[in-house]
């Protein structure tokens, strides 16, 4: 046929499906296993261990000498934290798309062809995917058929009340992916394990700082590379995210769509907006070109919680330069409310900080 393209001609592109490990001794096999039997073809693997204490290193060196994979082996020398082992898979990576699995957790085997697919639709560009996931426990065992990160978004409540029975289905075609503006604020997407990130993304936005972002790497990366590219979301289940007593989030127990507990500290979330304040001042033209300016306003907002980020901010003259007078005027007054935050702790403190909060209030 003459509109036909001799596939000779092209290729699907290369993805990095990145494992990364601390102390996981009991899971990592079968996270190495779910990452190695995919049935999409062009895979680069790579394996990180974070420095750990119970034998997952020579768990992770033992499998990969018995099923002979062609994977790439980072053994880190100290501890660093989530952030510092994904940094040392993408510093590995050679492909445009990456794939993080935490080594706890399983990725079904279409996992990477259906991220694949959807990040080559012919609609809407996106920075990242992410999939829906369903939830084990430490024995293996399902016990919750939808992330609640995911399932108490709007993504997945489907406007006629009517509820899937049984998502885990392998015959059927996955769902239609729900494209979210990049104005969007509230979290609507799973866990590190269900993503798949454009590596161009990541590379812009990359802390300078990863100690200072020891858990919850996925919250930083989701949220701004979702400011700078957007993201589509697939309620698809594609994978398992484990709950067990050890890692972060994963240690609390799923009450129906919530996780109880399961919030980052505002220590967390003041050092992620500090890390992507510098990205701004390093990467200017993310402001002209990537961020409407309607929305500008508000991704100041998001990430002008603390002394550090709001100075940052302030000092940038192309954000400076983008936002109109009144929202200028606003962001002063938020500045000097955070350096007095602290000044304001005696029996009047709260009143009048919270008299200086309303007449200032974010608007």
């Amino acid at each position: 046929m003459m509109n036909m393209v001799d596939r000779s001609l092209y290729t699907m592109p290369r993805v990095t499906v990145a494992v990364c490990a601390y102390n996981q001794a009991q899971y990592v096999e079968a996270a190495l296993n779910s990452a190695f039997n995919q049935s999409y073809e062009n895979i680069e693997f790579v394996v990180v261990d974070d420095h750990s204490s119970d034998g997952t290193s020579d768990k992770i060196q033992e499998l990969l000498d018995a099923t002979e994979m062609n994977a790439k082996f980072i053994r880190r020398k100290s501890n660093g934290g989530q952030m510092a082992a994904m940094l040392d898979a993408l510093e590995a990576s050679t492909a445009p798309f990456i794939v993080w699995v935490d080594g706890d957790d399983l990725l079904k085997p279409d996992f990477v062809q259906t991220h694949v697919r959807y990040h080559l639709n012919a609609t809407a560009g996106c920075a990242f995917t992410s999939s829906n996931m369903a939830v084990i426990d430490f024995r293996g065992q399902i016990i919750s058929g939808a992330v609640p990160f995911l399932s108490n978004s709007f993504v997945l409540r489907p406007q006629s009340g009517d509820i899937e029975i049984w998502p885990l289905s392998h015959d059927r075609e996955p769902a239609t992916a729900v494209l979210l503006p990049k104005g969007y604020r509230n979290w609507a997407w799973s866990a590190t394990s269900g993503m798949m990130f454009r590596t161009s993304v990541i590379k812009l936005i990359r802390p300078e700082r990863p100690e200072m972002i020891r858990i919850s790497a996925d919250n930083y990366f989701a949220r701004f590379a979702h400011v700078v590219g957007g993201s589509l979301v697939i309620p698809t289940v594609l994978g398992f995210y484990r709950i067990h007593g050890n890692n972060n989030f994963s240690r609390f127990e799923i009450l129906g769509d919530r996780i109880n507990g399961a919030k980052n500290s505002d220590h967390q979330i003041d050092a992620m907006n500090e890390e992507f304040a510098k990205v701004l001042a390093r990467e200017p033209a993310i402001i002209a070109s990537c961020i409407d300016s309607t929305d500008l306003y508000r991704i100041v907002k998001r990430i002008g919680t603390s002394k550090g980020s709001m100075g940052l901010l302030l000092q940038n003259k192309v954000l400076w330069k983008e936002l109109p007078l009144r929202k200028k005027v606003s962001v002063v007054a938020r500045n000097v409310l955070l350096r007095f935050r602290g000044a304001l702790d005696g029996s009047q403190g709260p009143r009048i900080r919270d008299k200086l909060i309303q007449a200032f209030a974010w608007r």
